[in-house]
């Protein structure tokens, strides 16, 4: 049966090499621009050409409600200190029934800020924590259709 409606943004988790990856909230900066260079043609004024000149990929930011582990607290403290250990990994959106539906793999990541939970005592919202992590790639797959 093929598909026709959307998927739903809420299903989704996080793989990253030798890390904990449950409990994400948010997940953005799956973005991927190619840069441009225009050109004028001389002495023709509405002739203007555009050129390729490379590929930037956004930041990855992941929030996660604060728990015991640590991992990306240590992940980027290391960082912080010149000991850039780089991380290969995926984020993956799965269907209703938690079937891997689209795949955004990306390589050689490293954390590059870290923000702690703002606290509020009038408030009962969830700690989250925010890690953004640069990386070198994003390639994206999907389910193949039988």
């Amino acid at each position: 049966m093929d598909r026709k409606d959307p998927f739903s943004n809420f299903r989704f988790f996080i793989e990253l090499d030798n890390m904990m990856s449950a409990g994400f909230s948010e997940v953005s900066g799956i973005e991927s621009k190619i840069e441009i260079q225009t050109y004028k043609e001389g002495g023709v004024n509405d002739r203007v050409y555009s050129y390729p000149t490379g590929t930037t990929h956004s930041e990855i930011v992941l929030k996660r409600g604060l728990t015991y582990s640590m991992d990306f607290w240590y992940w980027y403290d290391k960082t912080t200190r010149g000991k850039i250990e780089r991380k290969s990994g995926a984020i993956v959106l799965v269907d209703e029934n938690m079937e891997e539906q689209v795949r955004w793999s990306f390589f050689n990541a490293y954390p590059v800020y870290w923000k702690g939970p703002d606290l509020n005592a009038n408030m009962s919202d969830i700690a989250v924590e925010e890690v953004h992590l640069v990386h070198e790639g994003i390639k994206m797959s999907k389910k193949k259709r039988s």
